[in-house]
């Protein structure tokens, strides 16, 4: 499992790959990242518990694990992979899931590429 965070102050992207698959969180403004990522060699089990936060806005949430590997939970609600893998989190904490997969790389090109797609200014 890899996660990666690339952050700018119009906009942070947050990744988690694995070989089941992954997915990416988009949030306008800087966002720092904190997880806890655990998996058993033996059975192959793993889960992710990740917690995003910016100054005057509220945590974002995020756990995945392999009891469940085609969905993701953001602030308590589960979403299903295959409707899109990339989630916006607005400014309200609304959450928008997008049919669209993760980009292979994760770097402020990226970064840069989002902002302008997902609006950075659209909160």
């Amino acid at each position: 499992m890899r996660e990666a965070v690339v952050a700018n102050n119009d906009g942070t992207f947050f990744t988690v790959r694995r070989d089941e698959g992954g997915f990416a969180i988009y949030l306008p403004g800087f966002w720092t990242a904190s997880s806890r990522s655990s998996t058993n060699a033996r059975t192959g089990a793993w889960r992710t518990d990740v917690v995003l936060s910016a100054p005057g806005k509220s945590d974002v949430t995020i756990r995945s694990d392999s009891s469940s590997p085609d969905e993701v939970a953001i602030n308590g609600a589960a979403l299903k992979l295959v409707d899109g893998s990339v989630f916006r989190v607005r400014a309200e904490g609304e959450i928008e899931q997008i049919p669209l997969a993760p980009m292979p790389e994760v770097g402020q090109a990226e970064l840069v590429r989002l902002n302008t797609l997902l609006g950075a200014g659209r909160q």
